[in-house]
């Protein structure tokens, strides 16, 4: 247990160390998030004006787009790690991993750690100093939802990385992972609540986000935060979140085993 732990130690220093190289590639990025953050800021507060009668409080989609934009530092299109893994199948690399002395899981979840670890230190602080001096608004949030809220965000990030881990593991089936990518990152613009909060989805169509994951990456780690849910069913969030983690990791062990079967078959 001990040298497991030091060696995920290594490979978390390691991923952290290593994006260092991409340094002009995470000041774009801080770039975007900030110009994402204002545009969705315009358009609302237009869709806002554009009606006789106010559809939403302002303050608080304001603050609903600021807290989007954090966990989207974390739950991004170049933070999942399906391209890694088609790309190890893909050139046959997979079939090492069957060699080394930890799983595959353990490794890739060290590294994402890792870049994550390097995404807070770099990316969320300078972005969220930034938006904050924009909008004003987190200072009215009060600070036991900030803690629940920022829990809720670690667990979204680990729902992120299960995930990922599933549809990664399907490119030993898919010839293009590039598919699998766009279909994760869309769903997420789609039934995650990142852009549209689900509050304003009809409600015939609110129970097809309910059976999904996706809303708890974005949606209800921000309704925590907004103190639109009760702080009773925090726990319950909490707890959903994990078993939806436990139950994807354990589709990914699943997907993986018959995967190595199917390249054992083939001599690989």
């Amino acid at each position: 247990m001990k040298n497991k732990l030091l060696f995920g130690f290594f490979v978390v220093r390691n991923s952290f160390l290593s994006q260092y190289t991409y340094r002009w590639q995470v000041l774009s990025k801080i770039v975007y998030g900030i110009l994402l953050y204002v545009t969705q800021l315009f358009i609302w507060k237009s869709v806002n004006a554009s009606v006789p009668k106010p559809i939403y409080n302002w303050e608080t989609m304001s603050v609903y787009v600021m807290l989007s934009s954090i966990i989207g530092v974390f739950v991004a299109f170049d933070t999942n790690y399906i391209p890694v893994i088609g790309e190890r199948v893909r050139s046959g690399d997979i079939a090492l991993d069957l060699l080394k002395p930890y799983a595959m899981f353990y490794l890739l979840f060290c590294q994402y750690l890792g870049k994550c670890l390097f995404k807070f230190l770099f990316q969320f602080i300078s972005q969220f100093l930034v938006i904050l001096i924009i909008s004003r608004a987190a200072f009215s949030i009060p600070l036991v939802n900030v803690a629940f809220f920022s829990v809720s965000v670690f667990l979204s990030i680990l729902l992120f990385f299960a995930l990922s881990m599933v549809l990664g593991i399907l490119s030993f089936w898919v010839v293009s992972v590039g598919n699998l990518h766009i279909f994760l990152d869309s769903s997420i613009t789609l039934f995650a609540g990142s852009i549209i909060p689900i509050w304003m989805i009809p409600e015939q169509l609110r129970w097809f986000y309910e059976i999904l994951p996706f809303q708890y990456l974005f949606y209800k780690p921000i309704s925590i935060c907004l103190n639109t849910i009760e702080l009773s069913n925090v726990c319950l969030i909490y707890a959903i979140q994990v078993g939806w983690i436990v139950a994807l990791l354990a589709i990914a062990a699943v997907l993986y085993q018959r995967g190595i079967k199917k390249l054992t078959l083939f001599g690989v």
